[in-house]
């Protein structure tokens, strides 16, 4: 698995700088964009992956929100579906559960969901 300090290596610059360049305020962070150009072209020539298990510990946030509904069929729960993927958008991910109208498979969803820690 390709690193932050893999990258880093490689260009010749910081680990922070390339961390700085991957997120969102890297031109606050002094990163001028002929480097955050070149950490680009790396990133996708390396075919690096953020850790998020790793961001999540830093962070205190996992970016996840849990769902739980008893059935996938249906129009109902179909569409409430895809209304709160729409909503997360792309920072967050979704994590479903199907339980089956099964209390004790509802129980182990809402405890896989808490155990995760996931953010809502």
């Amino acid at each position: 698995m390709i690193t932050m300090q893999d990258i880093a290596t490689k260009l010749g610059v910081s680990r922070a700088t390339v961390s700085y360049a991957l997120g969102d305020s890297w031109s606050k962070k002094g990163v001028s964009p002929v480097t955050l150009e070149k950490v680009l072209e790396a990133v996708e020539k390396l075919q690096y992956r953020r850790n998020y298990i790793a961001t999540s510990l830093r962070k205190q946030k996992t970016m996840t929100v849990g769902v739980l509904i008893p059935v996938l069929t249906g129009d109902m729960y179909g569409k409430m579906v895809h209304g709160v993927e729409c909503t997360l958008g792309d920072k967050y991910t979704l994590l479903l559960g199907v339980s089956g109208y099964e209390a004790k498979k509802e129980r182990k969803i809402l405890e896989s969901f808490a155990s995760r820690q996931v953010d809502g």
